[in-house]
């Protein structure tokens, strides 16, 4: 995998970091077969995407949405923050009932997590 800059592609370069993350993550819990990643996941009605969605592959359902940005100030940042939150309520009918609305933005440096 490339090396990271603040000026690096966001999609071709930071996603398959996080993507090894969370692939990593999961099967570190031992997770692996009730967890499932999902890249660039389609929110019906919605032009946006969300760059990864944490399902449950019992349910179908998101359980966690993380957002990936490129520098420290865009993971600070209101903005992105907002767009994060609307990620998670267009998915509100495909949200686990059992689960709070969690989302994470990160630029791998810095992460901040939002129930």
């Amino acid at each position: 995998m490339p090396q990271l800059w603040y000026t690096s592609d966001e999609v071709k370069d930071f996603h398959p970091h996080v993507k090894k993350a969370l692939e990593n993550a999961v099967t570190t819990l031992g997770k692996t077969s009730e967890i499932e990643i999902i890249q660039h996941p389609p929110i019906p009605g919605s032009t946006t995407i969300p760059d990864f969605g944490i399902k449950l592959k019992s349910s179908s359902n998101f359980i966690l949405i993380v957002e990936v940005k490129r520098t420290k100030a865009d993971v600070n940042s209101g903005r992105y923050s907002d767009q994060a939150r609307s990620y998670v309520t267009n998915l509100s009918h495909n949200w686990e009932t059992s689960c709070h609305p969690y989302i994470v933005l990160t630029n791998l440096e810095r992460r901040v997590f939002f129930c």
